[in-house]
């Protein structure tokens, strides 16, 4: 699960689940934009547009994008930030170079 966060968040949104919103949540969702500090888009290509959707909306509103992923995704020319690599060994070095988590 994926805690939300924010002046808007109304809790944990499942992995996947933009997928199976229709399209009002969706457009509910893309409205809360605005509030959010970062989008983080880890470990997927954003080849179904549900997904590519957020990142297009995100850029209309200046909330910066962070990605972390092996290889390319359709957000590349969108994102403020690229990490490039395994996942798994990214987030780790991330959260273990951090000492107040």
């Amino acid at each position: 699960m994926v805690r939300a966060q924010g002046a808007s968040a109304r809790g944990a949104v499942p992995p996947g689940s933009a997928a199976r919103w229709g399209a009002t949540t969706r457009a509910a969702a893309a409205r809360t934009l605005e509030s959010w500090r970062l989008l983080l888009i880890v470990g997927t290509s954003l080849v179904a547009f549900s997904g590519f959707s957020f990142a297009r909306a995100a850029a209309r509103f200046g909330v910066p994008i962070a990605i972390i992923n092996r290889g390319i995704t359709r957000a590349d020319e969108l994102c403020t930030l690229k990490l490039r690599g395994n996942v798994g060994e990214i987030l780790n070095g991330l959260v273990s170079s951090r000492s107040d988590l």
